[in-house]
């Protein structure tokens, strides 16, 4: 959550799952962002980037930095 954001970006999305740790980060289409914090092993929290456009709906998915695998 959430799954629209502003045209600014640096709002914190909340994503859940299972297997994250320090070494995950959140892909937004091309942009890798590093994790504001990882709640727990189902949880993280990453700052959005800046969209396209207000109301643009975005894709995160998850990755192992070190072994460059999605989660």
């Amino acid at each position: 959550t959430p799954s629209i954001v502003p045209a600014g970006g640096n709002m914190i999305v909340t994503v859940q799952g299972s297997n994250f740790n320090t070494d995950c980060a959140c892909v937004f289409g091309a942009a890798m962002i590093d994790p504001v914090s990882v709640a727990s092993a189902s949880e993280l929290r990453c700052l959005t980037p800046a969209a396209a456009a207000a109301g643009t709906t975005i894709s995160v998915l998850v990755i192992h930095r070190a072994t460059r695998s999605y989660i």
